[in-house]
């Protein structure tokens, strides 16, 4: 089972906040005050707004050690550690990212309005939302590490369902549905073929692993991975060359394809 990451606890903002205010959007209003980071009280919060029943507000935690860096803009509202991103937008959906040096950042974006990001413990980042269907709840985890690496948890009834993804630049969202789609960039592989996976996991914890290779001619081959069932987990893995797509079903077995340098 992939850990989950550590997310600080908060403290509540400082009631002497100075409000920004909101460029042309009701949807989401943001406040701020004077203070420092690291230890001190989170000096930042966000409040969700739609004027649609009770304001949310999320308080920005810290991480020992670091500071946040806020910069409000007409679109969004963003708080930065290091290279990692929360982007809070005026639209009520969410963004975060990471970015390791030379690559493409790996993003999550949450299509669901008032989705809380937060900076884990190493200053990782992560988007955690909550849909209700039939008065089922799903919980759902996207998380960017400082490696570029990252992870998605979908729970339904105690039961997790994970995808992870090695593969630096990787790109997940969350639908409005609730389903999370995980996709990973294009890998060269040794012989010249451009690999993307693609992991889907619905609000039930249902998985599905697709991948595409583009040869060098350009002819493009879809490679079905297989559809498993709620408590799956899924590791998408470059190595050597080759895309590693290793399965652990919900039964405890272990699958491994290797996608890499048929012509």
């Amino acid at each position: 089972m992939i850990p989950e990451p550590e997310v600080p606890d908060v403290v509540d903002p400082n009631p002497d906040s100075i409000p920004i205010p909101d460029p042309g959007s009701t949807e989401t209003g943001v406040s701020t005050n004077t203070g420092g980071a690291g230890t001190q009280a989170s000096p930042f919060s966000v409040t969700f707004d739609d004027e649609d029943g009770t304001p949310i507000t999320v308080v920005i935690n810290n991480v020992p050690d670091k500071e946040i860096i806020f910069v409000p803009s007409a679109e969004a509202a963003e708080y930065t550690i290091d290279n990692a991103v929360a982007s809070y937008k005026n639209n009520g959906t969410t963004e975060h990212s990471i970015t390791v040096e030379g690559s493409e950042p790996t993003v999550a974006v949450s299509n669901i309005p008032k989705a809380e990001v937060q900076f884990t413990q190493d200053a990782g980042i992560q988007t955690s939302v909550s849909v209700t269907s039939n008065d089922v709840q799903t919980d759902i985890k996207v998380t960017a590490n400082t490696d570029g690496s990252s992870q998605s948890r979908v729970t339904q009834n105690g039961i997790v369902s994970t995808a992870e993804s090695e593969i630096v630049g990787t790109r997940t969202t969350i639908q409005e549905s609730g389903e999370v789609v995980v996709d990973t960039p294009e890998i060269l592989s040794d012989l010249g073929n451009n690999i993307t996976t693609q992991t889907s996991l619905n609000t039930n914890g249902d998985v599905v692993v697709s991948a595409v290779r583009v040869k060098p001619d350009g002819t493009q081959e879809s490679v079905p991975v297989g559809s498993y069932a709620p408590g799956s987990e899924v590791k998408v893995q470059n190595i050597n060359g080759a895309v590693i797509v290793e399965i652990i079903t919900s039964l405890g077995s272990t699958k491994i394809f290797t996608i890499r340098s048929r012509k």
